[in-house]
């Protein structure tokens, strides 16, 4: 959303809509980009509606997978895809 007048956060929401769509380009298709921030976002979706069960399942499944370190992106030092992470956190809930 970006509003008719110029402002510091309409601003600071275009840079960021700059850089989503340079990463969705380069990465898009190669299995390569890092899912936390979208289960985050889905974490966050669960507790706004009120399913706090199902929040505290996933929380615990992401951080399980990122304590134990054994399935990493490239972006944290792994050579995992996308899929593996994906699928190491659905197995660990």
């Amino acid at each position: 959303y970006f509003c008719d007048r110029w402002c510091e956060s309409c601003t600071y929401m275009k840079v960021l809509s700059d850089i989503h769509y340079i990463n969705l380009y380069y990465f898009s298709g190669k299995n390569v980009a890092n899912p936390s921030a979208m289960i985050i976002a889905s974490i966050k979706l669960l507790s706004h509606l009120g399913l706090k069960e199902e929040e505290n399942t996933v929380r615990k499944g992401l951080h399980r997978v990122l304590s134990e370190g054994k399935v990493r992106t490239r972006d944290l030092g792994g050579y995992s895809t996308t899929n593996q992470f994906t699928n190491a956190v659905i197995n660990s809930l």
